[in-house]
């Protein structure tokens, strides 16, 4: 039986399958990647290996340190590289690619929109012109939900809900529609509606309109001011329609001449007749 004490150089590498235990000392002081190096010196044969994360009694660990230690612990099987990569990412954060900065808690923006504010930054730096993104809101009145005889599942119903809504492409919706066919039948009338009024809003998204909201018997549609809107085709709809107002500050009103789940299909009409 030989005894080995080592630095963390061995995580570059050195194989030694007899070795079956791992007294790792001060275990979280270390980043999580280097953790998972070191304990992957043990256990490399048919050997059953144990690894000891050792750490001081006497001192309080950190937040980030209890969630590598936890994570060193819970990712023990086979092949965890990427669970345990994801997990780093999601404690140290994905720093400043832009500037020196190398720290921060990704989870208080997201990743998606972390990416998103990335691809912007670089444009600006590029010296392209970068347009801020419009948010539609819409709020028409309409059933537009998934029945709970349609999925009975309470959360695999709420899955759906939360796909639906971050679909940022007519082609994602239509994915997730075949999906939903495929796994639960025919789409009740609710489900189209409610997949309609999404398309809608991405087109809304698209001309720049902040919000469609339905007040009694007319629509309000409030533009920003570079929505993709010709004025031609704006000017002459106005013209020929009395009942269609349209304030300086962008405000466009008209009567809404359907009811129900059609309504959807009279802002569409509206927003093909003023598109530039």
């Amino acid at each position: 039986m030989g005894l080995l004490v080592a630095t963390t150089i061995i995580e570059n590498g050195i194989d030694i399958p007899g070795c079956n235990s791992f007294l790792f000392n001060l275990a979280a002081r270390f980043g999580l990647h280097l953790s998972y190096q070191l304990r992957g010196r043990v256990g490399r044969s048919d050997r059953l290996a144990f690894c000891y994360l050792l750490v001081p009694s006497n001192r309080i660990l950190s937040s980030d340190a209890r969630k590598r230690l936890s994570a060193i612990q819970e990712f023990s099987d086979l092949g965890a590289g990427f669970r345990i990569a994801a997990k780093d990412l999601e404690i140290r954060g994905s720093g400043n690619i832009l500037g020196g900065e190398q720290s921060g808690e990704i989870a208080a923006v997201g990743f998606e929109m972390y990416t998103k504010l990335l691809e912007e930054a670089i444009r600006e730096l590029k010296g392209e012109k970068v347009e801020e993104e419009v948010q539609t809101s819409m709020n028409l009145g309409v059933d537009i939900y998934i029945p709970r005889d349609y999925i009975t599942d309470e959360n695999l119903r709420m899955m759906f809900y939360k796909k639906i809504a971050s679909a940022t492409t007519d082609v994602r919706l239509d994915d997730i529609r075949i999906e939903m066919r495929d796994r639960f039948g025919a789409l009740p009338a609710n489900v189209e509606a409610l997949f309609h009024f999404v398309k809608v809003k991405h087109r809304a998204q698209q001309i720049g309109v902040v919000s469609i909201v339905r007040e009694g018997p007319r629509a309000i549609l409030k533009l920003t001011p570079q929505a993709k809107v010709d004025p031609t085709k704006l000017l002459q709809l106005i013209q020929e329609n009395p009942n269609i107002k349209f304030s300086p500050n962008g405000v466009l009103s008209f009567p809404l001449r359907a009811q129900g789940t059609e309504v959807i299909d009279q802002i569409e009409a509206m927003l093909l007749q003023i598109a530039a």
